[in-house]
């Protein structure tokens, strides 16, 4: 599980998608573009909730290991969607990906 701090708000996230929010965040960037995705999380209180929130380069992101305490939030669909976005946005995306595309869910 990591934590995902984005503008300044801590979510708890599966490390898949908080991995993803990140590179996708930065394919967004050199892409001059922005968009808006929703993951389910856990707050620091331990409650399940699901954020939106809006990626561009005006978005500070970052996410850090954190012990697991409860279940990670599944965000696979999530996952997909970003992983196809930046197939789209980038001609070369492994210059600067943490997440390999060669995965066994494609």
């Amino acid at each position: 599980m990591k934590e995902l701090v984005v503008a300044g708000s801590v979510f708890r996230v599966d490390d898949a998608a908080a991995d993803m929010v990140v590179d996708y965040t930065a394919v967004l960037t050199r892409a001059h573009s922005a968009d808006v995705i929703e993951l389910r999380a856990i707050t620091d209180a331990g409650r399940a909730v699901e954020v939106s929130l809006v990626l561009s380069a005006a978005t500070p992101v970052f996410s850090q290991t954190v012990l697991r305490t409860v279940p990670e939030p599944d965000n696979a669909d999530m996952v997909h969607y970003m992983r196809d976005a930046i197939r789209r946005l980038s001609p070369d995306p492994f210059d600067y990906l943490t997440v390999p595309f060669a995965d066994s869910d494609g």
